[in-house]
């Protein structure tokens, strides 16, 4: 990969919605950069208040890509169900997380460092036993990427994270602004409506809470040990689908 770094990008305000920003724009170099204003990644929107309709609707979103699995997304149902303009797709990506957490909450062993040791396993497994979910989400953004995106999970900060870092990747974004643009989660989601997490551990919760670097890391790790490229492990998991890797071409200008 290149050593170009883009700048850090202010957050996009839409009233009621959190960790919302524009993925592309980032510089390939000799003159390349990833479109603007044509993907952009959230966390769930089902808070979004009466006047953020109007600013999504001015990003020109088009299609809404929902990784959560279908009891989450039933659970919390997204504030865009009804409106006509916007295409919801959901294809559920079952993180694992939630089961193992209970486990070790049960077995009183659910400290800070298990809850690290469990959220790089857990991203291990984004690029090997859920790489078939990743690849059916990866067919739809693709599908969709010739208007205005926007791709989420709950927090968009683990699934939705990982998925931008592999389209990011596979485009030759360079290392280094693929890792920023994971972490401004840090900064922009909204962590305050998380009730699940409020029972945990505070020094634990705050692992389960947060994007890590490590973590994004050990995915990566994951597919080159498996796979040796980004683009390989894309091919892959896409499997009949691989042909749509030729779409990436028309997000680069």
């Amino acid at each position: 990969m290149n050593a170009v770094v883009s700048p850090q990008r202010p957050a996009l305000r839409v009233a009621g919605l959190s960790n919302l920003r524009d993925f592309g724009g980032h510089d390939l170099g000799g003159g390349r950069r990833v479109v603007s204003n044509r993907l952009f990644r959230a966390a769930a929107p089902c808070r979004v208040e009466p006047e953020g309709f109007g600013h999504l609707m001015e990003l020109g979103v088009t299609t809404v890509i929902d990784l959560r699995r279908t009891d989450e997304a039933t659970l919390e149902p997204s504030s865009l169900l009804g409106i006509d303009t916007i295409r919801l797709c959901s294809t559920p990506i079952e993180a694992g997380t939630g089961p193992r957490i209970d486990a070790l909450r049960r077995g009183g062993t659910l400290t800070a460092e298990a809850m690290r040791a469990l959220m790089i396993d857990t991203y291990r497994g984004f690029a090997s036993d859920r790489g078939v979910a990743f690849g059916a989400a990866l067919g739809m953004l693709l599908s969709a990427s010739d208007r205005p995106l926007m791709l989420h999970c709950t927090a968009g900060k683990d699934r939705t994270g990982f998925l931008v870092a592999l389209v990011q990747s596979v485009l030759g974004v360079a290392w280094e602004t693929i890792a920023a643009d994971y972490l401004v989660t840090n900064r922009d989601w909204d962590r305050a409506g998380v009730a699940s997490a409020a029972s945990l551990d505070p020094d634990a919760r705050e692992v389960l809470l947060s994007a890590d670097l490590v973590f994004l890391e050990a995915a990566f790790d994951e597919i080159a040990r498996r796979h040796g490229s980004a683009e390989r492990f894309a091919a892959h998991v896409l499997g009949p689908q691989a042909s749509l890797l030729d779409r990436l071409a028309d997000l680069v200008v």
